[in-house]
């Protein structure tokens, strides 16, 4: 990855995965990355990795994200890129998922978004502008009938433009929708849920 010229990046759902990748490719180019997510360990493992920082964080929540930016603020003088990955899912059809199970997929894929964007847009502001990065999936251009909630909340990210062409600098920025393929492992991690496991 060539090298970036914006400096700090903070990265949702950073322990594993997608955001782990995406937090080591941002690092590797240069930048200092701030990973969150709701489990310590993956992620302090993957800020000692990386030279970031790990802070234990739910994206539902306004003071958390008071917390995050506060971290980059204090350690590395703002906020220029974020990378909102972080998102749940729940196994069932408009028939069977659960209201409760409904209400937070979107509150974490949504509603989590919005709270992001709003949490760092004084400290981009304030460094003259910044990149918003939303992480959506191709779910969000297609129909799962037994992943009503996390397919909605898909499209919803995916239709999300409106909301990250914020001006927070000289010019709006026009935001990034990045659309990573299906996870095989999807149905059965899910599966497992409403059986008990974990």
């Amino acid at each position: 990855m060539a090298k970036t010229a914006a400096r700090v990046a903070i990265v949702t759902g950073g322990g594993t995965g997608i955001g782990a990748a995406t937090a080591r490719a941002l690092a590797a180019g240069g930048m200092s990355v701030i990973v969150t997510g709701r489990r310590a360990e993956p992620l302090e493992d993957l800020a000692e990795h990386i030279g970031g920082v790990g802070v234990v964080a739910d994206v539902t929540s306004e003071d958390d994200w008071s917390r995050v930016v506060a971290v980059a603020d204090e350690r590395f003088g703002g906020v220029d890129v974020l990378v909102a990955n972080a998102g749940i899912e729940a196994f069932g059809s408009v028939e069977t998922v659960t209201l409760d199970e409904w209400r937070a997929v979107q509150r974490t894929n949504v509603d989590g978004v919005l709270l992001g964007i709003r949490a760092v847009a004084p400290s981009m502001r304030s460094r003259g502008g910044g990149s918003i990065v939303v992480v959506s999936s191709v779910a969000g251009l297609t129909s799962g009938p037994e992943y009503a909630a996390y397919v909605t909340s898909k499209i919803r990210r995916s239709r999300s433009g409106p909301v990250r062409r914020c001006r927070f600098g000289p010019r709006p920025d026009p935001g990034q929708r990045h659309m990573p393929g299906m996870d095989t492992n999807r149905d059965e991690r899910a599966r497992d849920r409403a059986d008990g496991g974990t």
